[in-house]
């Protein structure tokens, strides 16, 4: 953890984007989620869809080609994203990533997606927390922010078509507490000067990553990923183009250098905790 001041902002920039819908359209699927998540986003179906439908009505951001896990953004809307100032002023947007790991029953392995932006390079679906949107139709969404959890099972639906409670848990004593995953893996910030990316235009230092982490429980997505994720992005625009299981230290050594340090935090988190 970087002892640093954090203070939590409105997405400075008028909308600097985080990704799209909740868990899924099946009735069940989101009542569990609304569950697991208690998010008063996820109250009904019937509020499910319209934040389906609604959530791009926000702030807007115009983008290129996105590292840090999000494909090319150009001139569409989003709620405006959550993030921390450090001691000197730098302005970090505040990540959820999902890592899923296979059942109990298999050796541990991570579930990865190939980016679309970037053929050969894998990772965990991401994106950012969302923050209070005064700009929403939606009452509860102009009041209150996402947790990082929430964020996480967010993008974990709309990169790859999986449901919370239906393909995958959360695996409590790996998430951490409260809204931001404390005493869970140890948040990492990664910069992204130099690399033209949005996070860069829009006045991002770069991103601080944090982890939610999930336990696969669908057998068919044990067995094969790419018969049950669906790549299609939701609404959003696709992030990956395949998806595999793969070996953790594997994983690390394939991910984005950049990004690299909290891949590195992951597996030093679950090693401690027995998971390896």
């Amino acid at each position: 953890m970087c002892a640093a001041l954090h203070i939590i902002l409105l997405g400075a920039a008028a909308g600097v984007g985080a990704s799209a819908p909740p868990h899924s359209i099946s009735s069940t699927a989101f009542l569990v989620s609304a569950k697991l998540f208690q998010s008063p986003r996820t109250t009904t179906s019937a509020h499910f869809i319209r934040t389906l439908t609604q959530r791009s009505m926000s702030a807007s951001v115009s983008a290129v080609s996105g590292e840090g896990g999000e494909s090319a953004k150009s001139a569409k809307l989003f709620p405006p994203s959550r993030c921390v100032v450090d001691e000197s002023g730098g302005k970090w947007r505040l990540c959820a990533a999902a890592a899923v790991l296979s059942s109990a029953s298999s050796p541990l392995r991570l579930l990865l997606g190939e980016r679309i932006t970037q053929p050969g390079s894998w990772q965990c679906p991401q994106g950012g927390v969302d923050d209070v949107d005064p700009a929403s139709d939606i009452a509860n969404r102009r009041t209150r922010s996402e947790t990082v959890m929430e964020a996480a099972g967010r993008e974990l639906y709309e990169e790859m078509g999986l449901v919370v409670g239906q393909h995958v848990e959360p695996v409590p004593e790996l998430c951490g507490t409260g809204d931001y995953g404390e005493g869970g893996v140890m948040p990492v910030r990664y910069p992204t000067a130099g690399t033209g990316s949005w996070l860069e235009k829009n006045g991002y230092a770069g991103q601080e990553l944090r982890w939610a982490v999930f336990r696969c429980i669908d057998d068919d997505l044990m067995e094969d990923p790419s018969n049950v994720c669906d790549l299609g992005g939701k609404g959003e625009g696709p992030e990956f183009i395949d998806v595999k299981w793969e070996d953790l230290d594997k994983s690390i050594e394939g991910v984005w250098e950049k990004k690299r340090g909290p891949y590195k935090a992951l597996g030093k988190f679950l090693r401690e905790k027995g998971y390896s």
